[in-house]
C-alpha cells in the first residue's frame, strides 16, 4: 500500500511523513527531493530555466515511477494534485491524506523559508499572505478529494501517530 500527503507547501507532508513511515515500517520518498536528485537540479532552478510546465509534467512523471512499488510514504509537492491527472492516480495507487493547514500558520511557516519555494520567492509580507490564501481556495477542490482530511492547526510532534489511527480507522471501514 502506498500512501500520499498532499497539501499546500509548508503544510509539513514531509515531517508528517517521515514519522508515519518510521511508525509503519515504510518507505518515505518526498517526491521534490526525488525529482531533484534524478534531474540533478533543484526545483527553483528546473522553474526558472525550464518552466513551471515542464516541471508539472516531471511531477506526473516520477509519480506515475511510484505508483506500482510496494509500502510507501510520498509526500507530493504543493501543486501535485492539482496538475494533470495527478490526484486520479494518487486515489488509483493508494490512500490519500490531506494536510489542512489555516493560511496564518502556513505564512509563519513560509515566510523564511522561501529560498526553495519558486512561487512565493518574491513575495513578502501581506502579499505573501493573500498569494497562500488564494492559491489554497484554488486548489482546494482538488486537495479535498483526498480520502482523509487531517486538520493541521498547531505544530504537531505526535502527528505520525494520529496519522496512522486515522488511516487505519479509514482502512477498517
Amino acid at each position: 500500500m502506498r500512501i500520499y500527503l498532499v497539501g499546500f507547501m509548508g503544510s509539513g507532508k514531509s515531517f508528517a511523513g517521515k514519522q508515519l513511515a518510521e511508525l509503519m515500517g515504510y518507505t518515505f520518498v518526498d517526491l521534490d527531493d526525488y525529482i531533484e536528485e534524478q534531474e540533478c537540479c533543484n526545483i527553483s532552478d528546473i522553474f526558472a530555466h525550464r518552466g513551471e510546465g515542464a516541471f508539472r509534467s516531471m511531477e506526473t512523471y516520477y509519480l506515475t515511477v511510484f505508483s506500482d512499488l510496494g509500502k510507501m510514504i510520498i509526500s507530493t509537492g504543493g501543486g501535485t494534485p492539482c496538475h494533470s491527472e495527478n490526484m486520479d492516480i494518487i486515489k488509483e495507487k493508494g490512500v490519500s491524506i490531506y494536510l489542512r493547514c489555516p493560511t496564518d500558520l502556513l505564512y509563519s511557516r513560509l515566510k523564511n523559508q522561501k529560498e526553495n519555494r519558486p512561487l512565493i520567492a518574491d513575495k513578502l509580507g501581506d502579499e505573501l499572505k493573500q498569494f497562500i490564501s488564494d492559491k489554497i481556495e484554488e486548489r482546494k477542490e482538488h486537495y479535498e478529494k483526498a480520502d482523509i482530511v487531517y486538520d493541521v492547526t498547531f505544530d504537531d510532534d505526535e502527528i505520525g501517530a494520529k496519522l496512522k489511527a486515522s488511516i487505519e480507522a479509514f482502512i477498517d471501514k
